[in-house]
């Protein structure tokens, strides 16, 4: 008796390894067929669990908490535009400012700089700053972000950009034209009122 169940556990395995593209292939079909009922039997098991759920991340992260660290911050040296992104974005969210600014934005406005600092025009990494600072409301948007060096960027610090730019000594009208054309080509895109200061 014994060896027939260990038989037939092994002709098992067998079939499903034999059938697995057509079950996976079935269950494709399947999901998709079904997915609102899915849907919505997920979420009536995530109301009914809530308790349940919170305790098994909570464990799940602090068996993992040394791996899961390691894996983000791998993300983040690996990302640094995108993670930037996602962080500005909670920022500007928690101080209940704009945060429309995208990735694909961020990679548009640094290529209209050509990849340089829009101040002094230095190589290098980029930091996003805020053309009107936050502390004036300036929202976390494509119209008010311009690619800086961080030596620029902690220059400027809160102050505006025609309070702060012309005292430079790296000051170029060009570069001021180029800023706010930058500046007033997304406002315009967006439906604003262009800016002229």
């Amino acid at each position: 008796m014994k060896n027939y169940r260990v038989s037939a556990r092994i002709s098992e395995k067998a079939y499903k390894d034999l059938h697995k593209s057509e079950a996976a292939e079935y269950g494709k079909k399947y999901r998709e067929k079904n997915s609102d009922i899915i849907k919505l039997k997920k979420a009536e098991y995530c109301e009914n669990n809530k308790d349940k759920i919170s305790e098994y991340h909570k464990n799940y992260y602090l068996k993992n908490a040394g791996d899961i660290k390691k894996c983000v911050s791998k993300y983040c040296k690996a990302n640094k535009d995108r993670y930037k992104v996602i962080k500005n974005r909670h920022k500007s969210k928690d101080r209940g400012l704009e945060f429309t600014l995208t990735l694909e934005q961020w990679n548009e406005i640094k290529n209209l700089f050509g990849n340089k600092c829009a101040y002094c025009g230095a190589k290098g990494e980029l930091t996003q700053d805020h053309f009107v600072p936050v502390y004036c409301g300036g929202a976390y948007a494509a119209e008010n972000i311009i690619p800086a060096c961080a030596k620029c960027n902690s220059s400027k610090k809160a102050q505006r950009f025609e309070q702060w730019y012309p005292k430079q000594d790296f000051y170029s009208a060009e570069r001021e034209v180029a800023i706010l054309k930058a500046v007033n080509r997304y406002a315009v895109q967006r439906g604003e009122s262009t800016r002229t200061d």
